[in-house]
Parts: C-alpha cells; structure tokens; sequence
C-alpha cells in the first residue's frame, strides 16, 4: 500500500475533535488554575504531551496533502518527544502518589488507605502503559501503512481516559454524587467501540484486520486487568516497586 493512500477519508477533522474534548476535561482541573501552585513536573508533561498530540494530529493531514516527507520528518520527531511523554507521565503519576502517601500519614498510614492509594494507580498506569505499547508497536510496523496508521490511531485513544474521566467527574461532582465504577467502564466501552468500528472497517474495504484486532485485544487484557488486579498483593507489590 503506498504510502501516501489516504485510509481514513476525514480522519484528520475527526482528530481535531479530540481537542475540545480535552479542554473540556482539563480546563477546571488544570487550565483554569493556572499558573496555580501544581508541581512543575506537571506542566513539564503538559507541554510534551501537548507537542506529540500536535504531531498525531497533524501526521495524517499531511498524508492529505502528499506531503510524505513532512510526514516521516515530523515522524522521527516523536522520536524524541515519546520517550519525554512517557518518562514525565511516569514522574505525574509518581508525584501524585507520593503526594497521597503523604497526605494519608505516610508510610504509617492505616494499611487500607494505602492499598487503596495503590489500586487507585491502576487507570493511570495502564493508560500511560497502552500508550507506549502502541506507539512502539507503530514505529516496528512503520513501512506497513495500514498496521502504523491503525497503531497510531490506537494510541492517540488513550487521550479519551484522562480526558473523559474528567468530564465524568464533573458531571459526578455537580449532581454531588460519588465518582463510581460507571464512569471508567464508559470510557473503556467508548475505546472498544471506536475500535470495533475501525474493525469493521478494515474489514468491509479488505484491509488486513490483524493490527485492529491486536489494538483492540490489548484495549480488552488492559480493561479485564483493571477488575482483577488492582487489589491484589502482586499489584501491591509491583506499585511498591516502580513507584520508589
């Protein structure tokens, strides 16, 4: 397939779709309290976060456009931009924790608290932990379009649980009920139909169907692990562990 067949007609104006969406969710919680007292290591993923959310939605423009070599230039950029999502979203992720540990007594809080305080790291672990999956998975498979564009498409989804989880909480937090189990399966059932559609898709055109069938079945493991794991002594430990 060459690589300048456009696969998704319109997928570039459905992107940009993704940034309202994302103002939404984090306009009360981060925008609006700017420049606030956050932690730094917090606008520090921001702004990386930020660049590679520009470069995914700009990629598929310029496939549009025929402008392959803007497309692998800007390609090789993320090169240096993902490894800095990653590491900072860790260091998020860590700060928050720590910042919990302390809040909560330390590490002389009452046992529960804390094994709570570690189940409770699951969603954010596991949507920074699909969103390298994907984008190592899409890099490997970069000079075969289909695999790289659905790969990519799979990890610009990991937006939606940050995000929607926010516009959830606030519309939790305003009928002043408590944020629930309903509110992260809704966003799972959200990803899982976006890559049902892109299945079929793939399917109805006669693409091959393996990348979206793999996307969707790591999407499955990750959600099925969000039921079984989080309170079990292994995630105990292994949070324990990376988050020293």
């Amino acid at each position: 397939m060459k690589a300048d067949k456009i696969l998704y007609p319109g997928i570039s104006l459905w992107l940009l779709l993704l940034i309202p969406v994302i103002l939404a969710g984090f306009y009360p919680t981060y925008l609006a309290k700017l420049p606030g007292t956050m932690g730094g290591i917090i606008h520090i993923h921001t702004l990386f976060m930020s660049c590679w959310l520009i470069l995914a939605i700009t990629q598929p423009m310029l496939i549009r456009k025929k402008k392959i070599r803007w497309h692998r230039t800007l390609g090789k950029l993320s090169y240096v931009v993902m490894p800095l999502v990653l590491f900072f979203g860790y260091m998020v992720i860590r700060f928050s924790y720590l910042g919990r540990i302390d809040r909560a007594g330390g590490t002389g809080a009452d046992i529960a608290t804390l094994a709570f305080i570690k189940s409770e790291l699951y969603i954010p672990i596991i949507y920074l932990a699909w969103l390298a999956v994907f984008y190592i998975l899409a890099v490997s498979w970069r000079r075969r379009m289909i695999y790289h564009a659905t790969f990519m498409f799979a990890a610009i989804l990991t937006v939606l649980g940050p995000s929607v989880d926010r516009i959830i909480f606030q519309v939790y937090e305003y009928y002043d009920r408590e944020f629930d189990l309903f509110a992260e399966v809704a966003v799972f059932v959200l990803i899982d139909i976006l890559l049902l559609g892109l299945l079929y898709y793939h399917w109805r055109n006669n693409y091959p169907i393996r990348a979206a069938a793999l996307a969707l079945s790591i999407y499955l493991i990750g959600q099925l692990g969000y039921f079984l794991l989080p309170k079990t002594q292994g995630w105990q430990m292994f949070v324990t562990w990376i988050m020293v």
